[in-house]
């Protein structure tokens, strides 16, 4: 229905009314220009119904400031361009004043958080690598703070947690530097970074077209290392098809009510080994249903996979 809403400003004068129509999702959206003169401060937006005002449907706040540039520079850098296993990443942490000084004795914070992603390569760009199903992002939160020394420098050494180091294909490290200057405000630098649990990656391609009940599809997989080269050193990977079942069950919650829960079940209809020949190779399989299906391949260590 329709909405009237009222801006005020840190004065506590209306500088805005207008109505406007929520949409079918409940919201409504709207845009004002302040002019240059408007005094800077807190600003009060308020939500009610025509007729009665008196009766808030709800209301925020936002500030309003004069813009001033960051008065530091701050320069967060990594020595190495990825990282794999257990190796360490040194990064170099500085900030300096725009005017030539550094920025001696301030405050910083650094965070840390792993970003799911997988393997990609040119030449495999037809392959999926990686399986999200067995990877939860993790994140610090602040990783480290303290201050920086009289040349405004600092450095940190940082390795991969264990939760990293289970993931089957790879992550990405965001970094973010936060310094903060004299008058309070923080300035930030962020730095992503690949990590790779192992060298080896497992990639897994679908056969083109649909693939049928009664019909013989041929999946390709391959093991390369992380600049797309095949390993001719992984001579087979273990393949596992499941078939998936979806279940609804209508469950009681604790307020009384009732609301429909949904889950899968993952039924094994093959397992295999699919040899390799200078990293690359193939199984077949045969679905006796439609449905859909769970395929996954692993490296003989069972780390790796797809």
């Amino acid at each position: 229905g329709p909405m009237l809403y009222r801006l005020i400003s840190p004065t506590g004068r209306e500088v805005l009314r207008g109505s406007g129509t929520l949409s079918p999702e409940g919201g409504l959206v709207g845009g004002f220009n302040l002019p240059e003169a408007s005094p800077t401060g807190e600003y009060s937006l308020y939500l009610f119904a025509p007729g009665v005002e008196d009766k808030l449907f709800g209301q925020t706040s936002f500030n309003v400031e004069e813009f001033v540039p960051p008065r530091i520079e701050v320069s967060l850098k990594g020595a190495a361009d990825k990282i794999i296993g257990a190796q360490e990443l040194k990064l170099d942490l500085k900030a300096d004043y725009l005017f030539g000084a550094p920025g001696a004795n301030l405050s910083y914070t650094l965070d840390r958080a792993s970003l799911v992603t997988t393997f990609s390569h040119k030449d495999w760009s037809d392959y999926y690598f990686g399986d999200d199903s067995r990877f939860e992002a993790s994140s610090d939160r602040p990783l480290v703070q303290g201050q920086l020394d009289a040349q405004g420098l600092t450095a940190y050494t940082y390795t991969a947690p264990k939760s990293d180091q289970a993931a089957p294909s790879m992550v990405d490290w965001n970094f973010v530097l936060s310094v903060q200057e004299d008058g309070g405000r923080w300035v930030s630098k962020s730095l992503r970074v690949p990590y790779y649990p192992r060298e080896t990656q497992i990639g897994l391609k679908l056969p083109q077209g649909t693939v049928e009940p009664g019909k013989t599809a041929t999946f390709a997989v391959a093991a390369v290392d992380t600049e797309g080269r095949p390993l001719a050193t992984v001579k087979a990977l273990n393949y596992t098809i499941e078939r998936v079942v979806g279940h609804y069950n209508y469950e009681r919650q604790s307020n009384g009510s009732y609301k429909y829960d949904y889950s899968e079940e993952l039924i094994e209809v093959s397992k295999g080994e699919a040899p390799l020949t200078g990293g690359k190779g193939e199984f077949a399989f045969t679905p006796n249903r439609t449905g859909t299906y769970r395929l996954r391949t692993v490296a003989p260590d069972g780390a790796a996979a797809a």
